[in-house]
């Protein structure tokens, strides 16, 4: 009936099964069984960017409930416990940026999710949309469970693990217009950058907690693109402290331009996290599976679509799906028809001239991403190697209107970057790349 609600007996080896009222996660349940699922409360004013104090009102829907059952909220992100405060109705001057969750709550009934407004007073105004984040603290700064703390676990510092933490999301746009507020996850994202004060986020949907998707047109530059199971908050990766357009713009003038070459799409908007500006970020599309059924219509003709990045020293290429592609490439009696039928060759030109006219340092060891794309290849269908563009934004320099001299010493520079690289393909080795 509800995402945080357990089917199981009432007590070890009974009989009798049911909804769990209380969920006891090892150890015997105890918390009795019900069949009485309560509603969410009711906000009179939704989540909205705000340019007055207003009252917020909380109450509970007309209908027969227990008698206990009381509104428990917080302000300060957490999701509401039993512990949190209460009362029959709740009324609330919002004067300052506030984060209100909800619920109710009976002994005798099942409880649902809380619900999350964020009420954000920014000190200017501003076209920009806002993401506001809300989670229990110990999620983000505890020393055994925050995502963003310094703290190491087993020698490793939090923020390098890939642990996912429950948040709601809130997408608030022009005043009182709000695109979703739902519950999902959020996780670290990055490199080198990980270790920055200021981090890039992932934020997932997840059917498990309700909503499977994000609904909403997010990026101007792909407008039919209307839901994501997914999408990065970057912090600028390496141009983080500086004016952070190299990897929207490059992207975007390279992407709506070449018909052959996938880009992420690129939107900055401001992020909140528990009430607090945490900064402007570039809202984009990840890289994985959701980008391929985002952009190409479903999964159903996708092989896979990953990233990856191998050094040669390393052996774990020879069982990722570069490994037949690096053995036709150093097979010396390998021809142009061969690789035709592993690689995209459009797709890799314009993705290699992309980052050599940016002068990407980064690349390629992880700044492009490279997946199995079903096509129709001359002996019937088959799975092509094609590349993505991914965060250039390492860049020493990059020209708009003429390529000079300097075009050749820095395609030299790439080229010997990509050497005793797996990703792309050793392009020295490849003289038909160069028309």
């Amino acid at each position: 009936p509800a995402p945080n609600i357990a089917y199981g007996r009432a007590s070890d080896g009974a009989e009798e099964w049911g909804w769990e009222i209380r969920t006891t996660p090892g150890k015997s349940n105890a918390g009795g069984l019900s069949t009485i699922l309560l509603p969410d409360p009711k906000f009179n004013i939704d989540g909205q960017i705000m340019s007055s104090a207003k009252t917020i009102k909380i109450t509970i829907p007309e209908g027969d409930y227990p008698e206990d059952t009381r509104i428990y909220y917080t302000t300060n992100g957490a999701e509401p416990t039993k512990s949190s405060s209460n009362n029959t109705s709740v009324s609330i001057n919002v004067s300052k940026t506030t984060i209100i969750r909800a619920k109710l709550i009976s002994a005798s009934a099942l409880t649902r999710p809380s619900i999350t407004n964020s009420y954000i007073f920014h000190p200017r105004a501003t076209n920009l949309p806002i993401i506001s984040i809300a989670t229990n603290k110990n999620y983000l700064y505890s020393d055994t469970l925050g995502i963003l703390a310094w703290a190491k676990v087993d020698g490793i510092s939090n923020y390098l693990y890939d642990w996912r933490r429950p948040v709601n999301s809130e997408y608030l746009v022009n005043g009182d217009n709000r695109w979703f507020s739902q519950i999902g996850e959020i996780a670290v994202s990055g490199n080198t950058t990980r270790g920055f004060e200021q981090k890039s986020l992932k934020v997932y949907a997840n059917k498990r907690f309700g909503t499977k998707r994000y609904n909403g047109i997010f990026w101007n530059d792909k407008p039919n693109l209307t839901q994501t199971k997914s999408f990065v908050l970057r912090n600028g990766g390496d141009n983080c402290g500086e004016a952070r357009i190299n990897d929207g713009m490059i992207q975007r003038l390279f992407g709506t331009h070449a018909s052959d070459l996938d880009y992420q799409a690129y939107s900055p908007i401001i992020v909140y996290i528990n009430g607090t500006y945490n900064g402007i970020f570039g809202m984009r599309e990840r890289v994985d599976d959701d980008f391929v059924e985002s952009n190409y219509n479903g999964l159903e003709d996708i092989y896979t679509a990953t990233h990856e990045s191998y050094e040669l020293e390393s052996k774990e290429w020879e069982t990722s799906s570069f490994g037949p592609l690096y053995y036709l490439y150093t097979d010396s009696a390998s021809t142009y028809a061969q690789m035709t039928e592993q690689i995209d060759v459009e797709n890799f030109m314009e993705s290699l001239i992309t980052e050599i006219f940016a002068n990407n340092n980064d690349y390629p060891t992880i700044m492009c991403s490279c997946g199995d794309l079903k096509h129709r290849t001359a002996n019937g269908v088959g799975y092509l190697k094609t590349w993505t563009c991914v965060a250039p934004d390492w860049i020493d320099q990059w020209y708009i209107s003429t390529c000079s001299s300097s075009c050749s010493a820095k395609s030299q520079r790439m080229t010997s970057n990509i050497n005793g690289r797996i990703e792309p393909i050793l392009t020295n080795r490849l003289p038909f790349i160069v028309r």
